[in-house]
């Protein structure tokens, strides 16, 4: 399995990228810089999509990957819980904001399909199992695990303090890899807390509740703060992404 981390910034700056995970090469997991950080081919290539939640740098561009792939007569599987479908097609997909591609086809099919998934239950997308799991983050927001053979993945999307997925993750004995997030340093606890992300002074009781030698990779620091974050977590046993990493177990 080789996931691919477009986008991995908690903020935009020219030099930042938003929330993209590509897996494969045509398994994508949130769209923030989908459009931004991959070519037209590449693009073309993804047929299925896990979105973890409604914020803007998780779908800001994931109308856009649709658009595309629309004019060439191919759709887009969204695979997200029956909350973030909600607000997809209210707020996004609404005929005013964006048009509603539903209702559009692409051949003979609509160029938008959603899939609904609820927490714990496994689906099938291509070649993975997809397990969603229940997050401290806006209502409706989900992480996933990934397996594709003897080969399991974990991201917990933006995520607060939180017991449920760590519970979860340390029971998968195919665990290879986790991505979760630091998003501010440890004298921003409170807007931390309450925006329901995780400081560097919260990332460490984070990941004792995992409890498993699986590698983890931290994303979406705060490009404001991103040197301090770095400075703090630094003794912490854990790989910082930047965009265009790549990770292959």
């Amino acid at each position: 399995m080789k996931i691919k981390a477009v986008g991995t910034s908690g903020g935009k700056t020219i030099r930042n990228m938003l929330t993209t995970f590509l897996i494969d090469g045509k398994l994508a997991v949130d769209c923030g810089s989908v459009c931004t950080g991959l070519s037209l081919e590449e693009q073309l290539k993804i047929h299925d999509v896990f979105i973890s939640h409604i914020h803007m740098d998780h779908i800001g561009e994931l109308p856009l990957l649709v658009d595309n792939r629309a004019l060439y007569g191919k759709s887009v599987t969204v695979y997200a819980t029956e909350t973030t479908i909600r607000y997809l097609r209210e707020y996004v997909f609404n005929g005013v904001v964006w048009p509603d591609f539903e209702k559009i086809p692409a051949g003979e099919f609509p160029a938008l399909v959603y899939k609904r998934v609820e927490y714990y239950y496994e689906v099938n997308v291509g070649d993975y199992l997809l397990t969603p799991l229940p997050v401290n983050h806006v209502k409706g927001s989900a992480g996933c695990y990934i397996q594709k053979g003897k080969i399991g993945f974990a991201y917990t999307s933006d995520t607060g303090k939180t017991d449920a997925v760590w519970e979860w993750l340390k029971k998968q004995p195919l665990l290879k890899g986790v991505v979760t997030e630091c998003s501010f340093p440890s004298d921003m606890d409170a807007l931390a807390g309450i925006s329901h992300h995780l400081s560097s002074s919260m990332l460490g009781g984070e990941l004792k509740k995992l409890g498993t030698d699986a590698d983890v990779f931290i994303y979406h620091l705060k490009p404001q703060f991103s040197g301090r974050i770095r400075e703090e977590i630094h003794g912490l046993n854990v790989h910082i992404l930047s965009d265009g990493d790549e990770i292959v177990f």
